[in-house]
């Protein structure tokens, strides 16, 4: 788990009231670029034609990859803060 600040990506507020049943918090900043890294990595790893050669996709470790990439952004990102 990331050790670094974790804002809140596309918070949603209905009618400027948190409380409000359509208002929703939105996903941490870490999830969304992990989203983002790991949608990179699988798009290298494919061409048209299936797996790049030699490119062997291993679920858990590409989940791995996507949210140290995330952390990586999240860590340079708090550094111009």
């Amino acid at each position: 788990m990331s050790k670094h600040y974790d804002p809140l990506a596309f918070p949603s507020v209905c009618l400027n009231d948190p409380e409000h049943p359509a208002s929703v918090p939105g996903m941490g900043l870490r999830d969304w670029f992990a989203g983002q890294a790991l949608s990179a990595t699988v798009k290298q790893a494919f061409d048209e034609e299936g797996p790049s050669q030699g490119f062997v996709v291993v679920e858990e470790k590409a989940v791995v990859w996507a949210y140290s990439i995330a952390d990586a952004m999240l860590a340079e990102r708090g550094r111009g803060q």
